[in-house]
Order: structure tokens, then sequence, then C-alpha cells
């Protein structure tokens, strides 16, 4: 086996790894890890990257405020794992990685979905063979645009797996919307459109109608089944309908109580000034510190509201402008590539999983246990358009 394949199958055991145990992935990150710093020591990286320096502005913030306040296991889960995105070179990738990786993809979320259902119909929970309805909202997006790459890839020459992929597609997309979490929700409904956005030039209208429309009727009809399964949505259908009054109460039953986190979120951040409490507001308080500052977060999560107030206050304002920054670069770099080939559908979900995570993190805080694996598909796919010199950048 040559070393190209012997790379690209750790690619593939990377994300296997991911859904099926969150120990073992995070035992398969931290050996590349080893091989980040090995080749950062033999200067056999360059440190380069569209998102380098807002990832290292927030990893610093993390690292440091948690390590202080917090959980060293915890800084270095968020602050140091997402540095494989470093190994984005060495890695030889093409087209064909790209089409394989989507039907690894597609396979996982085949194997997973019954058990979702499982879980959903027959114990009344959420989950897979790990995670929650986060999870469970986020996977079955990136399983989504795997599905829809394949359909769109295949539109004009094969009439059986464009709909056979595009069914799946649909399917996946019933499990992010039974999932009922803003996050996915949001996410990866923004994602999706600015996905058509970024191909339009690449994709015949009657693909987009099709795309649209399947998503819209799904949306519709999981909406009435959420309306009479989940007290959320019942609420804010009776707001809507006039049944019932916007209050501090049912805005808490509608975003899960984070009306009252994100009210928490400003007691703490209002304290920190007057206090004058100056290092916290430039490199936060860590994470995990919901327990520790006052009023503490009624659930013990880090004020988990939206990602002004949860991240101000865990990374301060360094780690916050890491954030946004991030984000900035990322989407702009996507508008700058030039798509010219069918073939430039194969790279959607490599590039575009991140953009659910950034999108869903508006609405919550800014962590998720696979961002290191969405940061190194992103980075690779980032190096692979690089050297195609298929990149409209300097």
């Amino acid at each position: 086996m040559n070393r190209k394949r012997t790379k690209n199958f750790i690619l593939y055991f990377l994300v296997i790894s991911a859904f099926v145990s969150i120990s073992v992935f995070e035992i398969f990150v931290g050996i590349l890890l080893i091989i980040t710093l090995y080749n950062l020591v033999k200067r056999k990286l360059s440190l380069n990257g569209t998102i380098l320096k807002p990832l290292s502005l927030y990893s610093f913030s993390t690292l440091l405020t948690t390590s202080l306040y917090g959980s060293v296991s915890k800084a270095v889960e968020q602050a140091i794992f997402p540095f494989i995105y470093l190994l984005k070179d060495k890695f030889e990738v093409d087209y064909e990685f790209f089409r394989r990786l989507n039907l690894l993809l597609i396979f996982i979320g085949l194997f997973l979905s019954p058990i979702a259902l499982y879980k959903y119909f027959v114990l009344n929970d959420y989950g897979m063979l790990w995670g929650g309805p986060f999870e469970m909202g986020m996977w079955f997006s990136f399983f989504a645009l795997a599905s829809l790459s394949m359909s769109i890839y295949h539109f004009k020459n094969d009439s059986f797996k464009k709909y056979l992929y595009f069914v799946i597609f649909l399917f996946f997309v019933g499990f992010v919307l039974l999932s009922a979490r803003r996050n996915s929700l949001i996410g990866f409904g923004a994602t999706l459109a600015f996905m058509i956005f970024v191909y339009r030039y690449l994709l015949p209208k009657k693909i987009i109608l099709f795309i649209v429309s399947g998503f819209l009727i799904l949306s519709l009809g999981f909406g009435f089944y959420l309306v009479n399964k989940d007290s959320r949505f019942r609420t804010l259908y009776d707001i809507f309908s006039g049944k019932s009054q916007l209050t501090d109460e049912t805005a808490n039953t509608i975003v899960s109580g984070r009306w009252q986190l994100f009210q928490e979120g400003v007691e703490v951040i209002k304290k920190d000034f007057k206090d004058g409490n100056y290092f916290n507001i430039l490199f936060g308080h860590g994470v995990g510190c919901g327990n520790r500052l006052q009023p503490k977060a009624y659930n013990g999560s880090d004020y988990e509201s939206t990602i002004f107030i949860s991240e101000f206050i865990i990374r301060g304002v360094v780690g916050l402008v890491g954030i946004l920054w991030m984000m900035l670069s990322y989407f702009t770099y996507l508008l700058r590539i030039n798509f010219v080939l069918l073939e430039d559908i194969l790279v959607a979900p490599s590039l575009f999983m991140l953009g659910c995570i950034f999108v869903g993190s508006l609405f919550s805080g800014f962590w998720d246990a696979l961002l290191p694996l969405y940061l190194l598909l992103f980075g690779i796919t980032e190096s692979f358009y690089h050297k195609i010199k298929n990149w409209q950048g300097t």
C-alpha cells in the first residue's frame, strides 16, 4: 500500500471512529496531534491556512482561562485538538477521495438510522452509538450533505442513482428535523441555502427546485408532527395563533430555558464590568464556569444562550473575536473558490459541514466534539483547491 493510500485510510478510520465512540475518536485525534507536533519540530508543516490566525486567537484564550479556572483536559480538548487542522497539507487527495468519503458517510448514516429510530420511537430517547439530540441533528446534517452531493453528481449520467441518493438525502434530512434542535435546524437550513448559492452556476434549476421543495415539504410535515409531540413547538404555535402570549415563561419553553441563561449571562457580564475584572473580560472565565460564577447557570451549562453571551463569558473578548473572525474568514473563503467542474460538488460535505457548526453556534455555544474532524476536512479541501489553483486568492 503506497503512502497516499495509507494517509487516506487514516482519514477514513478517523471518520468512522467519530461516529462509533468519542473515546476512540479522541485517541485518534491525540495520535494526529503527536504527528502534528513532530512535523512542527521537524519544520515539515507550513503555518498557513484560511482560519489559522483566528483559530489561534480562540485557542489561546480557551487554553489560558480553562487551565487556570477549570479542567486541563477540557482545555486540551477545546483548545489543542482543533490544531490537527495543520495536517491539511500532508494528505494527497483528489475528487475520487471525496467521492469515497461521501459513500462512507452515507453508509454510516444508513447504519445509524435504525438505531436512532429505535431509540426515538421505542425508548423515547435520542441518540445513536453515542451522543444525544444535538449529535443526531449535526451528524445527519453531514450525512444529508454527502447524499445530496452524490445525487447532484449523478444527475446527468445515472437517473437511478440520482433519485436513490436524493431519496436518501430526504431520509437523512428527516432525522435533522426529528432532532428538533435549534442549532441543527438553523445551521443545516442556512448552510444548505448558502451551498445552493455558492454552486448556483453548476446546478440546473430543476435540481434547485427539487432541493428547496423537498426540504420545505419535509419541514412542513415534521412541523405538524412536532407541534403535537414537542411542547416547545406547541408553545410557539400557540403564540403565533394568538392562543398564548410571549412571556418569560413561554420564551423559556420555546428555547429550552436559554432565555433564563441569557439573563443570567448578562448579569455575569455586568458584574465583571462593575468589579473591574478586566482579565476575565479579555480572556473569559474558562470552560465549565457556569457552576463557579454568580449568578450560577440554572442548569449547570456555560450560559448557553447566544454565542455573544456564552463565548464572551467563557473565552472573553479575545476568544469571541477569534470565533467571529474564523466565521468571516471561512465564509468569505467559500465565496472565492471557482467551482467549475461537476466533480466540485463532491467536496461539498467536507467544505460546508463546518458552516453548520458556525451558524448553529450563533444560538448556543461554540463547540462540538467532532469539530477537530470538521476543521481537518475543511483544511484538506482548502489545500486541495490551492494545489489545483482553483481559488481566487493571493
